[in-house]
């Protein structure tokens, strides 16, 4: 039990309210349990008259076991003891326990009582979404995935090969075709009399047959360069930007024509953002007759200037795992003859678009606690919309509240996009046309996107979750202290990163600028400041800026190594020692969120001077000048001196700032009075010496005086 103080006086009908009557002087003990707590409490107190009939009480808590109180007296040493009912405890209890302080420890038990539940709620909460997360993770979509990035990179051509449409005719024919329809050992094992599904090898099947899609750009006129060229006439083919997509039919009787794909989904390259649609191919599933239509579309001209980008598209159905692959080969030309090559490979699990998956525990579990999360979303929801109408506008002052609920959105858009997976999977029908006609190909790639953006939903949700169990890991005394060094570095580490964002930003324009036009990581702003960031984790070099430009671009690079690699992390790690400092010579500060609260205590400082100037000009539309009216009247009567108006301009001080004042005031006038105090010592000191001196001169006169006596007398003699 903690150690207190109560004092106070009651009066003579007040004293003892039913209860027996004490006598002044007598001292006695009283044992009673205390009625406003779960567990006895001891109370040492003492009654003083204080005349006019009234007495004062004076109490202290010890030790959480009975209510004692002792009234001193003459002649006795042992105090009696007495028992109390309850309501005359109660009586006692009213002397010494104020009601404003019952309600004071009924309102913190509540309050403590809300945030072990919260905490309780929360740490569900966290256990569940983390266990759900645990089991969405499927290790064979993984393993898919590499060996078939492994498969096509294998091949006899290579796809870094490809440097020109000639150059991708030869690799189709000669390196993708032989990899996707081969004809060896292990794809006549796995394909039988029975199997209608192409095999790819041992364990995985393709799921109708691949595509070949391209996207165009239309010619444009009068691209000559003027005042050169001027006088002719020269046509070219720009970059793909959207509004430069050619949808126009072409090759022999207009044979290729432009095509739309419901089921697909937007494709970012490096050079662009490519549609789902164009001009498609559908190849044969035999090798041979494969390699022949690639020679066909060669012949017919299906590529060439024109030609930004191909697309190379298979499924694959991995029978043994039951999860699916989506393969894509993507080779884009830009303007410039520059020829980018990139395999992507998007993996699905039988969950990802039905409920329950394939009927396995974990696939049952994780569809089950994905309700239960839902559920928790939306009590923590109606909650936080509770907390909303009961603060108002301070709820919104709390960075704590806000990250709530950006984990509440992600949550809700995750689930949502979840549902409309399987809603699409269950009209789609998978996998059945291609049991029907292998000629034929389904894109599953919209699916594939939505599953891929649950994933990374719950990525970001799993890293803000777990930054919020610090919020509760604060209420522990060995965490406590490491959260508030962490606010109180914020105050600096703010501004700090501001003034490194500005000078990246600067370094950014500078590399761009520079060297935008010579290397292609540089090409544009957000690719320079993207490779800027690799450079600051180690993970690029700028060697290339150093042999285009030895000079200038060693001056850049020393700058920027200088700056953001030596001055910027020093200035971190010095941060981190301050805080650390503070907290450990200035334990004053008990708050954990330094930076947040200074923002909130401004914003609040401020709202009384835009009422004011709001009931201004409500008074002067009103015709009648601000401040007049009953309150100037009632300080009238008063007979208070008026005081000159308030300057808008000044600010109007918090209650910290006043108190920190009063502090730094207080402490300036106890300095004061310890320098006057050490100046009259000093002066007391030096007192006290000259008496000494003007006591032993006395002595030394009156020692003279006598030895003089004594030699008058010894000559009279």
């Amino acid at each position: 039990a903690s150690t207190g103080q109560a004092g106070g006086s009651t009066s003579s009908s007040r004293r003892r309210r039913g209860g027996p009557q004490l006598p002044d002087n007598s001292q006695q003990a009283i044992t009673v349990a205390d009625p406003m707590r779960t567990t006895p409490r001891t109370w040492r107190t003492q009654r003083t008259e204080l005349g006019n009939g009234t007495s004062g009480i004076n109490g202290t808590t010890t030790e959480p076991q009975n209510l004692q109180v002792a009234l001193p007296t003459t002649g006795s040493t042992k105090p009696a003891e007495m028992k109390l009912s309850k309501e005359e405890a109660e009586d006692l209890l009213a002397d010494i326990v104020t009601p404003h302080d019952v309600d004071t420890m009924k309102r913190r038990a509540k309050e403590a009582r809300n945030e072990c539940c919260n905490m309780c709620c929360f740490c569900n909460f966290l256990v569940i979404f983390t266990i759900t997360m645990f089991l969405e993770q499927y290790a064979p979509s993984a393993r898919l995935a590499d060996h078939l990035r492994a498969k096509l990179a294998g091949g006899s051509v290579p796809i870094s090969t490809v440097s020109s449409v000639s150059t991708l005719y030869h690799y189709l024919e000669h390196g993708l075709i032989p990899v996707v329809y081969a004809d060896d050992m292990d794809t006549r094992l796995a394909s039988g009399p029975k199997n209608t599904l192409l095999p790819l090898d041992m364990s995985n099947r393709i799921l109708g047959t691949m595509r070949l899609r391209q996207l165009r750009v239309s010619q444009a006129d009068a691209c000559q360069v003027s005042p050169m060229f001027q006088t002719y006439t020269i046509r070219c083919y720009p970059s793909w930007d959207g509004g430069s997509n050619s949808k126009e039919s072409f090759g022999l009787g207009s044979k290729f024509s432009y095509s739309e794909d419901s089921n697909g989904a937007h494709h970012t390259g490096a050079f662009a953002q490519y549609p789902p649609d164009g001009f498609m191919q559908l190849l044969p599933t035999n090798g041979s007759r494969a390699a022949q239509a690639v020679r066909t579309l060669q012949q017919d001209g299906f590529m060439d200037s024109a030609t930004r980008v191909i697309f190379a598209e298979f499924n694959i159905w991995s029978s043994n795992v039951g999860s699916y692959a989506l393969v894509t080969i993507i080779v884009e030309f830009g303007a410039t003859s520059l020829v980018k090559q990139s395999i992507d490979v998007l993996t699905l699990s039988e969950r990802s678009f039905v409920p329950g998956g394939l009927g396995f525990p974990a696939d049952i579990c994780g569809f089950i606690f994905g309700i239960i999360l839902m559920l928790y979303v939306w009590w923590f929801a109606i909650e936080e919309l509770q907390e909303i109408w009961l603060k108002r506008l301070g709820y919104f002052l709390d960075i704590w509240n806000l990250m709530d609920w950006f984990n509440m959105v992600l949550l809700l858009v995750a689930f949502v996009v979840r549902v409309w997976n399987y809603s699409s999977a269950g009209n789609a029908n998978l996998g059945q046309e291609a049991l029907v006609d292998q000629s034929s190909f389904s894109s599953l790639r919209l699916l594939a996107e939505r599953a891929e953006l649950v994933l990374l939903l719950n990525a970001v949700n799993a890293v803000m979750l777990w930054t919020k169990a610090t919020k509760y890991l604060r209420h522990l005394p060995i965490v406590k202290g490491l959260v508030r060094d962490f606010w109180g570095a914020i105050d600096m580490f703010v501004p700090f990163l501001l003034i490194i964002g500005v000078i990246f930003v600067g370094f950014m324009l500078a590399f761009n600028v520079g060297f935008g036009d010579k290397i292609w990581q540089m090409a544009s702003p957000y690719r320079t400041g993207v490779y800027l960031c690799r450079t600051f984790v180690n993970d690029a070099t700028l060697k290339s800026v150093y042999d285009l430009q030895p000079l200038f671009g060693a001056l850049m690079i020393l700058l920027f190594y200088v700056i953001l690699l030596l001055v910027a992390t020093s200035f971190l790690f010095a941060i981190i020692v301050d805080a650390l400092f503070q907290s450990k010579y200035n334990p004053k500060d008990t708050s954990s969120n330094f930076f947040f609260q200074d923002i909130t205590d401004k914003i609040l400082d401020r709202l009384p001077l835009l009422m004011r100037r709001l009931e201004d000009k409500v008074a002067k539309e009103q015709g009648s000048p601000s401040g007049s009216g009953d309150g100037k009247q009632a300080g009238s009567l008063a007979g208070l001196p008026e005081l000159p108006p308030i300057d808008e301009g000044v600010k109007i001080p918090s209650r910290g700032e006043v108190l920190r004042a009063i502090e730094l005031m207080s402490g300036r006038i106890l300095s004061e009075i310890s320098i006057v105090s050490i100046e009259i010592k000093s002066e007391l000191h030096e007192v006290c010496e000259r008496v000494d001196q003007m006591q032993m001169a006395a002595e030394e006169l009156t020692l003279r005086t006598e030895s003089i006596r004594k030699e008058q007398a010894a000559n009279l003699t």
